[in-house]
C-alpha cells in the first residue's frame, strides 16, 4: 500500500479466497469495484481508501466476515442496500467523502460489534440510521463509540431511541437538515465526550438533562434556532451556541458557560461571560498575572534580605 502509480484493480487478487487482509489504500487505482471481490469471503479487513475507485457496493455485501471496511474519499455512489445487514461482524465502517445517496437502512445496526460508523460528507437523506419507535428487546451495538453522520441531507428529527446508544463517545450530526427539538434522552449518554449538532434546523430549548453528561467537554449547537438558557454543560472545554447578537429567533440564547457565541450572521467571537471557575477569562488572566508578579516580588525580597545578612 501507499502512494503509487495509476492502474486498475488486478482481478487475479480475487482468486485469493483465503486472504484475510487486503489494504490498497492511498493508491490511484482509478477503477470500479470488481464483482469478483465478492468471492473473497475470508476477508476480515478491506482498505480501499483514497484510491479513486468508483461504482457501488453490491459485491461487497457478500463479504460477511468483514470486520473493517474503509472506503473513504473515493467516487463511490448509489444507495446502501438492506443487504448490508448481512455483514454481522462489522466493527468499523467508513464510507465518508463519497457520493452515496438515499436513506441508510437500519439493518446496518444488525452488526452488534460495531464500534465506528462514519458516513459523513455524502448525500444521504431521510431518517437517521437509528432504531425508531417502540421496539421490544431492541438489539443495538453496545460498543458503538463513534457515530459520524455530518455533512449530509438527513431531514428527520433526532429520535428518542438514541439513548439506546449508551456507549457513544462521539456524536456528529452537523450540517444536515435535522428539525424538531433536541430530545432530553440525549442526556442519558453519559459517556459522550463530543456532540456536534450545529447548522441544522433544531428548535426549542436545550435539555437540562445535559448536566448528567459529566464527560461532555466539546459541544457545538450553533446555527440552529434554540432559545432559553444553555448553561447545562458540566465543564466544557469548547462550547459554541447562538448566544451572540443579533439572534436568529429574535430572543437571545443565554449562556454564561459558552466559550464562543455566534449570531445570525454566522459571526462568532469569544464569550466574555465564560468563566474559569467563578472568574471570567479577563478576571482569570488578571488574577494569574497578579499571582506571577507577586511571586517574583516575593523572590526579590527574599534575595534582598539574604544579601543584607551576608553584607553584615
Amino acid at each position: 500500500r501507499g502512494p503509487g502509480p495509476g492502474g486498475g484493480f488486478h482481478r487475479k487478487l480475487t482468486y485469493l479466497q483465503n486472504l484475510e487482509v487486503l489494504d490498497l489504500g492511498e493508491n490511484q487505482l482509478v477503477d470500479r469495484i470488481p464483482q469478483e471481490i465478492g468471492k473473497m469471503i475470508s476477508l476480515k479487513k478491506l482498505e480501499l481508501h483514497n484510491t479513486l475507485i468508483e461504482g457501488q457496493l453490491q459485491s461487497i455485501y457478500n463479504l460477511t466476515n468483514l470486520e473493517i471496511l474503509n472506503l473513504t474519499n473515493n467516487f463511490l455512489g448509489g444507495t446502501i442496500e438492506t443487504d448490508i445487514g448481512n455483514m454481522l461482524k462489522l466493527e468499523k465502517l467508513d464510507l465518508s467523502f463519497n457520493q452515496f445517496t438515499g436513506e441508510v437502512p437500519g439493518h446496518l445496526l444488525n452488526a452488534i460489534s460495531l464500534r465506528e460508523i462514519v458516513l459523513s460528507s455524502n448525500r444521504f437523506t431521510g431518517k437517521l440510521p437509528l432504531i425508531r419507535g417502540k421496539v421490544k428487546n431492541p438489539v443495538v451495538p453496545k460498543h458503538l463509540s463513534r457515530m459520524i453522520l455530518g455533512n449530509n441531507e438527513f431531514e428527520s428529527s433526532i429520535p428518542k431511541s438514541i439513548e439506546l446508544m449508551k456507549g457513544l463517545k462521539e456524536l456528529r450530526l452537523e450540517n444536515n437538515k435535522l428539525s424538531g427539538r433536541i430530545p432530553e434522552q440525549l442526556g442519558n449518554l453519559k459517556h459522550l465526550e463530543l456532540m456536534s449538532l450545529h447548522y441544522n434546523q433544531l428548535i426549542g430549548t436545550i435539555p437540562s438533562e445535559f448536566i448528567n453528561m459529566k464527560n461532555l467537554t466539546r459541544v457545538y449547537l450553533h446555527g440552529n434556532q434554540l432559545v432559553g438558557t444553555a448553561d447545562f454543560i458540566y465543564s466544557p472545554q469548547e462550547y459554541i451556541t447562538d448566544c451572540g447578537f443579533p439572534s436568529v429567533t429574535g430572543k437571545l440564547l443565554l449562556c454564561d458557560s459558552c466559550t464562543i457565541c455566534c449570531n445570525s450572521r454566522e459571526e462568532c467571537q469569544s464569550n466574555q461571560n465564560y468563566t474559569v471557575g467563578a472568574l471570567t477569562p479577563l478576571e482569570f488572566t488578571l488574577v494569574m498575572s497578579g499571582g506571577i508578579c507577586g511571586f517574583y516580588i516575593f523572590l526579590f525580597l527574599i534575595s534582598y534580605v539574604m544579601r543584607s545578612k551576608v553584607n553584615h
